[in-house]
Order: structure tokens, then sequence, then C-alpha cells
């Protein structure tokens, strides 16, 4: 079967989607999967004048702010997520306020408790992803990749590999694993800002990377940042959700691996 490969910029980076099979069947599912991407974008850019998260932010400290279906999914995910690793994941962190300051009530509205800016781009990235692979399962595409940035996951079962780079020369890629049926995410603080530690307000992960497969790009995405954070204490958080991490450290020009909790089967 024929590779169909096409590439956009979303999500302030380059996604890219492959499929297989026949053209009249891929390449439309291609440009469903994209409006897909195009949709949480619009949802969940804290920078789209008009977006959910530009309305909550600028109103939801004063009053209730109705928002989309979606947006309330990525919200009960990130507070979810927050309460499990006690405040390592935080999509308010650094805004004088946490995440346990969002409350979400009936009928998809959202309040502020205090005056904050909430950015969901440790989390909405991979939920974007997924809806994308969502897309392309619901019209028939058995295998695909999706790859935001960094944040991808196969449909189907052929073994993909997947290429990491190190945390102490960027530039260099490692063969590192194999993924199929599943998500993985990365987070370091090579390319981007630091990751910052909600506990501390300072920057977090030194020169290592945490890749996490987990069963969604959401979760993957997630939980990476913890992961960066909190090292091995990650690791009953990563069980829970059937996830596993790759831990990457540079020591003087040599690279060390560690998997957390274990090496997956």
């Amino acid at each position: 079967m024929n590779l169909h490969r096409r590439a956009r910029p979303l999500l302030g980076t380059f996604v890219e989607i492959a499929c297989r099979g026949d053209a009249a069947r891929c390449l439309p599912a291609i440009e469903a999967a994209f409006a897909a991407i195009a949709r949480v974008h619009s949802l969940m850019s804290p920078h789209e004048a008009g977006s959910d998260l530009s309305r909550l932010n600028e109103r939801a400290h004063l009053e209730a702010v109705r928002v989309d279906e979606q947006t309330c999914q990525v919200l009960q995910a990130a507070l979810a997520l927050h309460r499990e690793s006690s405040g390592a994941f935080d999509v308010a962190a650094g805004s004088g306020g946490t995440s346990a300051d969002i409350r979400l009530l009936p009928r998809r509205r959202v309040r502020y408790a205090r005056p904050m800016r909430v950015d969901l781009g440790g989390i909405a990235k991979g939920y974007a992803v997924d809806r994308a692979i969502a897309e392309l399962a619901s019209r028939g595409i058995a295998h695909a990749i999706v790859n935001a940035g960094g944040d991808l996951r196969v449909l189907g079962d052929d073994a993909q590999p997947i290429h990491l780079r190190d945390p102490g020369a960027p530039a260099t890629l490692h063969p590192a694993l194999t993924l199929a049926g599943g998500a993985l995410a990365t987070s370091a603080g090579y390319f981007m800002r630091a990751i910052v530690d909600p506990a501390t307000g300072k920057a977090g992960g030194g020169r290592d990377s945490a890749s996490v497969i987990a069963p969604t790009a959401m979760l993957a995405d997630a939980l990476a940042k913890v992961v960066l954070l909190r090292g091995p204490l990650s690791g009953s958080l990563l069980e829970r959700h059937n996830a596993h991490a790759l831990v990457l450290r540079s020591v003087r020009g040599a690279l060390r691996a560690r998997w957390l909790p274990r090496v997956p089967a």
C-alpha cells in the first residue's frame, strides 16, 4: 500500500500526518485530521483572540464562562493530573494561581477563583493528536502516524522506529525504541523554554529528557512534564495510567538511559 504524507504549521509547530492506503481514502482523511487539529488550536490557543482559553483568561475570574466540550475535556484531564501528581502538573503555574483555582461548573462553564492565566500547551497538543487519530480511524484508516513536534501517536500495529535527541547534544539523534498502537511525547529543556517546577518556580529537569509512552498522546504529553520534574517519584503515577518513561541523561558526554517504572514488555 502507498504511504501518503502531509505536513502543516499548527499548534506552534509542524504537524505531520502519514497514512498507508489508497489515495482516494487517505487524502480526504488526512484533510479531516488536519481540520480536527486546527479546531483544537482555535479553541485552546492563548494567543488566538476569541478562543475559549483567551476568553477564560480575560473573564473567568469575574464570571463563569461557557466553553466548548473539547475544552472541558482537556480541563478535566488537566485538573485530574494536577491532583494525581500532587501539583507537579499545573496549567496555571507561574500565573499567581494554580490549577486548584479552576472551577468546572455545570453546563460547560468555567470560573477562576482569582485573576490568573492558564496555558494548556502542556496537554492540548497531545489532545489534538488524539483527535486527529480518532478522525483517521473513523474514516477507515488502519495504519497512520500523527506527529506534532515530537508528540506522536501510531494507529495500527506496525512498529515504528523512534529516535530521541541526546539532551546534552540535541542535534544528535539516537535510535531508542519502537512504537505501535500507542503514543509518545518528550519533555526537555532544549529548543524551548525551561520546564518550570510549580513547587519552586524554578527551572527543572537539568540536562535530562523524559519520553513517555502512554495509551493516548494527551496523557503522554502531560506525564512527560511530571517525569522530567519528579523523576522516580512519578513511578506510581505512570503505573496508574499504564504508561512508561525513558529518562535520558547526558553525563560528561555519555548518554545514560533509565526506564520508569520498569522496562516495558
